[in-house]
């Protein structure tokens, strides 16, 4: 059971779910009259994130025992060993791409191969040296709406898809944000840079705050609503949004208790998550040939 756990630990199947829900997502945005390929590209990005993950644990083992936060993960811990990290991180790591490779067009393949690299080879690398790398840092999540969008065959007009890119992003950084925030004396301890010691705690919550409530106005300028295509769905996410707006102004002008930080964090989470379930929910609830 120890061994079994810390395979789930290292392929952190609910955050690699996550990831693939966004492309999944963005696929049934597109409307394609196949879904089909969207169940290939869910599976193929599951994969190829749970690898990377993997991965990445092996990179920071070292790092990750010195925080109070990712000590219990299974490296740190001696669940498992480095080199079967390493080995189960490279399986998924080339299922997914093979994955994607038969069942998508090669530019989702090769795009998923960009954003993989980009994780492992550029950005956990340079978060060691950089505690500003958060922000280039998003470019594989800004991939992630493109893949579902070339699985589609349907790329959405410049601005609006410009649009979901720069939601993409700020989500991404008001996610890091929110975790220094929550874990603050673990990351201003940190013998290596992070992004709160870059900006201290003022200037995180400020960037969470600002983040927050832009990327809620940015939901409703795409208009995440008409994707919905349910009036009681979309009302729940307007409902979701509205909260996630005043928890913005909350953090922005009064610091939260440890629960509050650990609530608005899970809740910043939920409400993505919402919204992506909802897209979906509104793709197949209508009928698809």
């Amino acid at each position: 059971m120890s061994r079994l756990l810390g395979i789930l630990g290292l392929l952190k199947p609910v955050s690699s779910f996550f990831i693939g829900l966004a492309s999944f997502a963005a696929f049934c945005g597109a409307s394609p009259r196949d879904p089909r390929p969207g169940w290939w590209l869910l599976l193929g990005i599951c994969f190829l994130a749970g690898g990377c993950s993997a991965v990445n644990q092996w990179q920071e083992s070292d790092l990750d025992a010195l925080m109070a936060r990712t000590r219990g993960r299974p490296l740190p811990s001696g669940r498992v060993g480095r080199g079967f990290a390493l080995c189960l991180g490279l399986f998924f790591f080339v299922a997914g791409l093979s994955i994607l490779c038969l069942k998508q067009p090669w530019i989702v393949t090769a795009m998923g191969l960009a954003g993989a690299t980009w994780y492992n080879l550029i950005y956990t690398p340079l978060k060691a040296r950089n505690g500003l790398a958060a922000f280039p840092g998003t470019l594989p999540g800004c991939l992630l709406p493109m893949l579902g969008w070339e699985a589609a065959g349907k790329i959405p007009d410049a601005v609006p898809a410009l649009l979901v890119l720069g939601f993409s992003g700020l989500w991404q950084i008001v996610h890091v944000a929110l975790l220094c925030i929550w874990w603050e004396e673990d990351h201003e301890n940190s013998p290596n840079p992070n992004l709160y010691k870059a900006l201290g705690y003022r200037g995180v919550t400020l960037l969470a705050a600002t983040g927050m409530i832009g990327t809620g106005g940015l939901a409703v300028v795409l208009q995440l609503n008409d994707l919905m295509k349910s009036q009681a769905g979309a009302a729940i996410f307007r409902g979701f949004s509205l909260a996630l707006l005043i928890m913005g102004f909350a953090v922005l002008f009064e610091k939260p208790s440890s629960e509050a930080r650990r609530g608005i964090f899970i809740a910043w989470h939920l409400w993505l998550g919402v919204g992506l379930l909802l897209v979906i929910f509104g793709y197949f609830s209508e009928p698809h040939g």
